[in-house]
Protein backbone atom coordinates (compact mmCIF):
# COMPACT_ATOMS: atom_id res chain seq x y z
CA UNK A 1 0.00 0.00 0.00
CA UNK A 2 0.99 3.10 -0.50
CA UNK A 3 0.71 6.46 2.25
CA UNK A 4 -0.29 9.98 1.23
CA UNK A 5 -0.22 12.57 3.88
CA UNK A 6 -3.16 15.02 3.72
CA UNK A 7 -2.26 18.13 3.17
CA UNK A 8 -3.90 20.30 5.78
CA UNK A 9 -5.51 19.67 8.80
CA UNK A 10 -6.73 21.01 12.12
CA UNK A 11 -3.27 19.97 13.93
CA UNK A 12 -0.55 22.22 15.23
CA UNK A 13 3.22 21.37 14.30
CA UNK A 14 6.25 20.41 16.54
CA UNK A 15 6.98 24.74 15.75
CA UNK A 16 3.54 26.02 16.44
CA UNK A 17 4.37 29.66 16.66
CA UNK A 18 6.46 31.65 14.23
CA UNK A 19 7.67 34.83 14.98
CA UNK A 20 7.01 37.03 18.13
CA UNK A 21 3.35 36.94 20.25
CA UNK A 22 2.88 40.26 18.75
CA UNK A 23 3.05 38.64 14.98
CA UNK A 24 2.05 35.09 15.60
CA UNK A 25 1.89 32.47 12.63
CA UNK A 26 0.65 29.14 13.13
CA UNK A 27 1.59 26.11 11.02
CA UNK A 28 -0.22 23.52 10.80
CA UNK A 29 0.05 19.59 9.88
CA UNK A 30 -2.36 16.92 9.76
CA UNK A 31 -0.97 13.15 11.09
CA UNK A 32 -3.56 11.06 9.36
CA UNK A 33 -2.62 9.70 6.54
CA UNK A 34 -4.66 8.37 3.29
CA UNK A 35 -3.74 4.51 2.03
CA UNK A 36 -4.93 3.03 -0.99
CA UNK A 37 -3.68 0.15 -2.45
CA UNK A 38 -3.32 -1.27 -6.41
CA UNK A 39 -6.96 -1.64 -7.19
CA UNK A 40 -7.67 2.16 -6.37
CA UNK A 41 -9.59 1.28 -2.36
CA UNK A 42 -8.23 3.47 -0.44
CA UNK A 43 -8.27 3.51 3.70
CA UNK A 44 -8.15 6.29 6.29
CA UNK A 45 -7.51 6.32 10.11
CA UNK A 46 -11.55 8.42 10.06
CA UNK A 47 -14.29 6.00 11.01
CA UNK A 48 -17.37 6.75 9.59
CA UNK A 49 -20.34 6.30 12.37
CA UNK A 50 -23.91 7.48 12.37
CA UNK A 51 -26.28 9.19 15.24
CA UNK A 52 -28.66 6.63 16.41
CA UNK A 53 -31.51 8.54 18.36
CA UNK A 54 -31.71 6.77 21.97
CA UNK A 55 -33.64 6.79 25.03
CA UNK A 56 -31.77 5.05 27.81
CA UNK A 57 -32.60 4.64 31.50
CA UNK A 58 -29.38 4.94 33.99
CA UNK A 59 -29.44 4.14 37.58
CA UNK A 60 -31.32 7.55 38.72
CA UNK A 61 -31.84 9.57 35.73
CA UNK A 62 -33.57 8.90 31.99
CA UNK A 63 -31.08 10.64 29.13
CA UNK A 64 -32.33 11.18 25.64
CA UNK A 65 -29.82 12.05 22.71
CA UNK A 66 -27.70 10.25 20.14
CA UNK A 67 -25.26 7.50 20.36
CA UNK A 68 -22.91 7.24 17.48
CA UNK A 69 -22.39 3.70 15.88
CA UNK A 70 -20.01 2.69 13.22
CA UNK A 71 -21.67 2.05 10.00
CA UNK A 72 -23.06 -1.53 9.60
CA UNK A 73 -23.30 -1.96 13.32
CA UNK A 74 -25.88 -1.92 15.97
CA UNK A 75 -25.75 0.18 19.60
CA UNK A 76 -25.05 -3.26 21.36
CA UNK A 77 -21.80 -3.66 19.14
CA UNK A 78 -20.79 -0.33 20.40
CA UNK A 79 -21.55 -0.76 24.15
CA UNK A 80 -19.43 -4.09 24.25
CA UNK A 81 -16.37 -1.86 23.38
CA UNK A 82 -13.90 -1.78 25.85
CA UNK A 83 -14.32 1.93 26.89
CA UNK A 84 -15.53 3.21 30.50
CA UNK A 85 -17.68 5.64 29.03
CA UNK A 86 -20.35 5.90 26.17
CA UNK A 87 -20.78 9.39 24.22
CA UNK A 88 -23.88 10.72 23.86
CA UNK A 89 -24.57 14.15 22.06
CA UNK A 90 -27.45 16.51 22.13
CA UNK A 91 -29.05 15.07 25.62
CA UNK A 92 -31.54 15.91 27.74
CA UNK A 93 -31.12 14.49 31.33
CA UNK A 94 -34.31 13.91 33.23
CA UNK A 95 -35.09 12.52 36.91
CA UNK A 96 -38.11 10.72 37.91
CA UNK A 97 -41.41 12.95 37.25
CA UNK A 98 -40.32 14.06 33.87
CA UNK A 99 -37.94 17.10 35.56
CA UNK A 100 -35.62 18.13 33.16
CA UNK A 101 -32.37 18.23 34.84
CA UNK A 102 -29.67 19.00 32.17
CA UNK A 103 -29.61 19.63 28.16
CA UNK A 104 -26.11 19.30 27.00
CA UNK A 105 -24.54 19.09 23.82
CA UNK A 106 -22.68 15.89 24.74
CA UNK A 107 -22.59 13.76 27.77
CA UNK A 108 -19.75 11.26 28.69
CA UNK A 109 -22.26 8.27 30.47
CA UNK A 110 -20.57 5.38 32.79
CA UNK A 111 -21.58 2.54 30.94
CA UNK A 112 -21.98 0.72 34.10
CA UNK A 113 -24.03 2.84 35.42
CA UNK A 114 -26.88 2.24 32.04
CA UNK A 115 -29.49 -0.31 33.03
CA UNK A 116 -31.23 -0.25 29.48
CA UNK A 117 -30.93 1.50 26.36
CA UNK A 118 -33.23 1.09 23.11
CA UNK A 119 -32.82 3.14 19.90
CA UNK A 120 -36.10 5.43 19.85
CA UNK A 121 -36.81 4.40 16.22
CA UNK A 122 -37.98 0.81 18.15
CA UNK A 123 -40.40 2.30 20.50
CA UNK A 124 -43.84 1.43 20.52
CA UNK A 125 -46.48 3.46 21.86
CA UNK A 126 -48.31 1.50 25.14
CA UNK A 127 -51.72 0.41 24.06
CA UNK A 128 -53.60 2.45 27.21
CA UNK A 129 -50.96 5.48 27.28
CA UNK A 130 -52.69 8.88 26.24
CA UNK A 131 -52.67 9.33 22.79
Amino acid sequence: MNSVKHPEGPWPSDDFFSGNLRDVTLKWENPMSIEYDEKGKFYTDIISKVAVPVTMQTTNQLIKGFVHVRRGERIKDELDRDEFFLAVTNATVTEPGSKVVLEAPFLAVRRAQIIWIMPDEDAVPAKDAPA
